[in-house]
Parts: structure tokens; C-alpha cells; sequence
């Protein structure tokens, strides 16, 4: 597989935004995928009076407000968009955890002069 990334482009979405990384020629689908990571805390005021009954409630709670933010921003038929969700307590979002079971990515892109994250996403 001959998987390109790019970060942090711009003129692909409306408004502004910019996903965080775009991954073409990912599982031989056409389209590209727009990677959104987000990192929420279980303690921010819209998720803690559930947060403490579900594990990855807040996780998930932003992954449903990051598509309704953008659904409207990309050009569904060019892009997917994946919003990907860390709680900072270490749970990870419903779509980090199942989109890509069969598909394992490997995602690798330095943040700063010294660190970089690699990310598997399976």
C-alpha cells in the first residue's frame, strides 16, 4: 500500500478548518481521509455528570460533536472524515477503537523538534 499523508492542509474544507492529517490510498478506497485528533477531558463541564457512569462517555460525546461541527465543511464525496478521540484519562472513542479493525494504520508524524506520536489504528 503506497499511503501518503499530509498535515495540516488548507483549502480543503470550508470555514477555515483544517483537518489535522488527510491519509490517502488508505483500505484501495478512492476517497482521502480526513483525520481530526482530539484529546477531552472527563472533568469538562458537558461530560462530568455522565463521564463517572460510562467509561469513554466523554470520548465519545466529542467524536458526535466533531461530525456535526464539520459535516457540513468537506466534500463527502472526495473526503471520509475521522474524527479520532483520546480521553485524557487514556479511553479512547468508539472510532479509534472499531473503524478500522480489519485495517490496521500505522500513523506516524513528529509534533515539535523532538517528539514524535505514532499511532496505530486499528
Amino acid at each position: 500500500a503506497n499511503i501518503t499523508t499530509i498535515m495540516e492542509p488548507e483549502g480543503l474544507m470550508e470555514n477555515n478548518r483544517r483537518p489535522d492529517l488527510v491519509v490517502s490510498n488508505f483500505q484501495n478506497n478512492n476517497k482521502q481521509l480526513l483525520l481530526d485528533f482530539t484529546t477531552i477531558s472527563t472533568l469538562s463541564t458537558n461530560v462530568i455528570k455522565n463521564s463517572w457512569k460510562q467509561s469513554g462517555y466523554a470520548a465519545n460525546t466529542a467524536e458526535t460533536s466533531k461530525r456535526q461541527s464539520y459535516s457540513n465543511a468537506y466534500d463527502v464525496v472526495t473526503y471520509d472524515f475521522l474524527p479520532l478521540v483520546m480521553e485524557l484519562g487514556g479511553c479512547p472513542g468508539k472510532v479509534l477503537i472499531l473503524k478500522y479493525a480489519l485495517n490496521p494504520l500505522i500513523l506516524q508524524f513528529p509534533i515539535g523538534k523532538q517528539h514524535q506520536v505514532k499511532i496505530r489504528v486499528t
